[in-house]
């Protein structure tokens, strides 16, 4: 929360599923309230298929904190 009262929303966006949990983790412990967290395109060009994106969430989801 910025000064108690406007929830704060971190953007995560990286290929590695592990890189982008831990820069979650990290805006978690600098006060995020939230992560936004974004699939780019594959890194030798174009979008992921469906089950891609929904297999990278689904690890992403695994490797972070709920609260």
């Amino acid at each position: 929360m910025v000064r108690g009262r406007v929830p704060v929303i971190a953007g995560v966006l990286h290929h590695s599923v592990e890189t982008a949990a831990a820069l979650s983790r990290f805006a978690g412990d600098c006060g995020a309230d939230f992560v936004q967290a974004l699939v780019q395109n594959l890194p030798w060009g174009g979008p992921p298929q469906s089950t891609e994106v929904l297999r990278y969430f689904r690890l992403l989801g695994d490797r972070t904190p709920k609260s």
